[in-house]
């Protein structure tokens, strides 16, 4: 026990695992994200020394993605740095708050506590703050100084200290994505409320058009030298033949439309490989394809 103890508080995806006591399985792709996400917890450890600073994750809904981004693993950043100040906003306030609700009731949850607060041998336990009431907005209790801020985009954020910012899903769908209007009004968000309160930012959604957050960060990084560097994981719910770039030239080209192919699958899949079987299998896949254009199935 006492092993699985130091392997949950070092590892994110085991983290996930031990505190849901079952339910949740960390698959082959969940292990790569919680590696690409404790790389930007080590940014912020070492004050920028060393990590990953800015992380754009692109995969396909129904895969875990929230759940482990927007969910464990600010719990999990939180027991590891109790003074950071988490930021999470997403297309509706609502959700935004869900997700925060979910990362102050795993904090208090017993099997949270064994690993980092009042059950574990740390000499300053992470707990909750007692007057840490609301869903949205909530502290952990004295001497750490870290908490949580849920928001939608266009909402009110308040002006806190600078930490870590998640973008989960600042688009909610197809339809919004065509507007240019939405398109605006979230990178602008973005751009004015998120960007300057971030040390260090994860940005999770579906890339549904070439302008929307995604494809601008994408498009920055191709023509703006002085901008932000992100590392793209992209994960393609099936390797198809042409799907990547064949050298670092197309790629670039295609990130100044706003698009981003990979060299490589980062799974090391093979052409018609699904990316998590157990999630959703090739026959679903090919089901769900056979019902769409190429267009949406693409951006799924």
């Amino acid at each position: 026990i006492l092993r699985q103890l130091e392997l949950a508080q070092d590892d994110l995806a085991l983290f996930a695992e031990y505190v849901t006591e079952g339910w949740y399985h960390a698959h082959a792709m969940h292990h790569l994200i919680a590696f690409k996400l404790q790389r930007v917890i080590r940014y912020l450890e070492t004050d920028g020394a060393e990590g990953t600073q800015f992380l754009l994750v692109l995969t396909p809904p129904q895969h875990g993605k929230s759940a482990e981004i927007s969910r464990f693993f600010p719990a999990f950043a939180l027991g590891k740095l109790p003074n950071l100040r988490v930021l999470l906003i997403s297309y509706g306030a609502d959700l935004a708050s869900e997700h925060s609700r979910f990362v102050r009731n795993l904090i208090v949850s017993d099997k949270y506590q064994a690993l980092f607060g009042k059950l574990s041998p740390n000499d300053e336990p992470v707990l909750l703050a007692a007057d840490s009431k609301a869903a949205a907005s909530w502290d952990l209790a004295a001497p750490h100084r870290g908490g949580m801020i849920a928001a939608g985009v266009g909402g009110a954020v308040p002006g806190r200290a600078k930490g870590l910012g998640i973008f989960d899903d600042p688009i909610k769908g197809h339809k919004e994505a065509q507007s240019q209007d939405i398109r605006d009004d979230a990178w602008d968000f973005y751009i004015s409320a998120l960007r300057v309160r971030m040390l260090a930012g994860v940005l999770v959604m579906t890339h549904w058009h070439p302008d929307d957050p995604a494809g601008r960060i994408i498009k920055d990084m191709a023509t703006n030298s002085d901008g932000d560097k992100w590392d793209i994981l992209a994960l393609p719910g099936i390797v198809e033949a042409g799907m990547f770039a064949k050298d670092k030239e197309e790629q670039r080209k295609k990130m100044l439309e706003g698009v981003y192919l990979p060299l490589r699958d980062p799974l090391g899949r093979a052409v018609g490989e699904v990316l998590c079987p157990a999630m959703l299998t090739k026959t679903e896949m090919l089901k769900i394809r056979s019902t769409q254009k190429d267009y949406y199935f693409s951006a799924l």
